[in-house]
């Protein structure tokens, strides 16, 4: 396809590049794919980028680069387009092509290259575009100093999301091509933080919510230099795994680091999913509770200060969560999900806040 249907081609490149061997697509890594080749459209109306994704798989469909379902069962009615629970991708119309790559004169980066039984014509261009890479790399062509993967991406192809669709793919693995070798990385999520001088020098404490991350700011700015916390970090709920991965930059000092956020099962979820990225990342760092401030939000619920929020039935959720928290509070925690009930870090105001801190 070409001319009114280039979009169309693009969403089909990327489903190649990401699933060079898999037939069937479910929508899930449909709607993940869509997202990445068309980010813009989702800066708007979800609605409308909905409505484009299934305009360009009816376009795929009739030319016969993909099948859809026939079946009503067999698709997703809760958009305002319908959209398929899966897709086929027809690789059988698609013509073999020569099996130039295994005589192609490939850099020793890439001989494995040569062993390979199937490559597509947009999988060889893109190696042989590394290819040059890594000849401008033996010619010293190349500063020896990483980048970012987008900014790698766009040099070596035209296009800064390339690379990482690519880096998802048969071609990067264990004795194949690593980020490393293509002298890039992958970026974080800025962090949000305030900066305090403290006699504490290196000490983090990362707050979930966005309410209790001022009152904890306000309170160390009120306290000067004897607030315990060098950092205060915005975690952003779900955002904070990924921020952290740029905690070195901060301070490459720092190695353990505080948490508090709400009592409930994705509360304590965050935190140990952050610190999992920080492990796999091979970083230092240790998340801990913040206990004191724990321990205040258990008593106000506990003495009847305020009401918790109630779900109304017993949480479903994996019960080593808990394990994040001190001893003393694991068997609190668990009496409190099993009424299906949370305890928001809320609880703990500005005033206890500050109150904690002046005693820490």
């Amino acid at each position: 396809m070409t001319g009114d249907h280039k979009d169309a081609d693009k969403l089909l490149g990327a489903l190649h590049a990401r699933f060079p061997k898999h037939k069937r697509v479910e929508l899930a890594n449909l709607l993940a794919i869509f997202k990445e080749s068309f980010p813009l459209d989702y800066m708007g109306d979800t609605d409308v980028a909905l409505k484009k994704m299934r305009t360009l798989l009816d376009q795929l469909s009739e030319v016969g680069s993909i099948t859809m379902p026939i079946s009503k069962m067999a698709w997703d009615h809760g958009q305002k387009a319908p959209l398929p629970k899966w897709i086929k991708i027809e690789r059988e119309q698609v013509p073999k092509r020569v099996q130039d790559w295994k005589g192609h004169p490939w850099r020793p980066e890439l001989d494995w290259v040569s062993t390979i039984s199937n490559l597509s014509d947009l999988e060889m261009s893109n190696l042989v575009a590394i290819n040059d890479f890594f000849k401008d790399v033996a010619g010293s062509k190349v500063d020896p100093e990483p980048i970012p993967i987008k900014e790698r991406s766009w040099l070596l192809f035209g296009d800064e999301k390339r690379l990482d669709t690519l880096s998802g793919t048969v071609l990067f693995g264990e004795h194949r091509l690593s980020l490393e070798q293509l002298r890039c990385y992958r970026t974080w999520e800025p962090i949000t933080y305030e900066r305090f001088s403290s006699s504490r020098e290196h000490s983090v404490i990362i707050i979930e919510n966005k309410d209790t991350f001022h009152s904890f700011t306000r309170a160390c700015k009120k306290l000067g230099s004897r607030s315990p916390y060098t950092f205060i970090i915005y975690g952003r709920g779900l955002a904070a795994g990924s921020s952290l991965l740029g905690i070195s930059m901060l301070d490459d000092k720092i190695h353990d680091i505080d948490y508090f956020g709400d009592i409930d099962p994705m509360g304590l979820k965050i935190p140990i999913d952050a610190q999992q990225k920080l492990v796999d990342a091979h970083y230092p760092q240790k998340i801990n509770p913040a206990t004191p401030f724990y321990e205040r939000a258990f008593s106000m619920y506990e003495n009847g200060h305020f009401k918790s929020f109630t779900e109304g039935r017993a949480n479903q959720w994996d019960p080593q969560l808990i394990d994040f928290l001190p001893a003393q509070f694991k068997e609190r925690a668990t009496n409190l999900f099993r009424k299906g009930e949370r305890i928001p870090q809320e609880i703990v105001n500005y005033h206890d806040i500050l109150l904690i801190l002046m005693n820490y």
